[in-house]
């Protein structure tokens, strides 16, 4: 998924409107500013990998300890 996405966002923002006097001003054709935002999306790829495994294994946690429960 992460590479897909990566082309994604490159080719979403090279096409868009607004992309070229960002770029502009940055110094940056309109490619080398997607390029530098789909390596930065890229980078926190993993972090939100990690964080999705943080909050499944918190959800998970919860619900074996509820279904762990004493029945009376």
């Amino acid at each position: 998924l992460g590479p897909q996405a990566v082309g994604l966002i490159v080719d979403g923002i090279i096409a868009a409107e607004w992309a070229a006097p960002i770029a502009e001003r940055l110094s940056l054709s309109p490619e080398q500013l997607g390029m530098k935002a789909g390596i930065l999306f890229a980078s926190l790829f993993p972090l939100i990998g990690v964080l999705i495994l943080l909050v499944m294994r918190r959800y998970y946690a919860k619900r074996d300890r509820s279904t762990d429960a004493p029945t009376p």
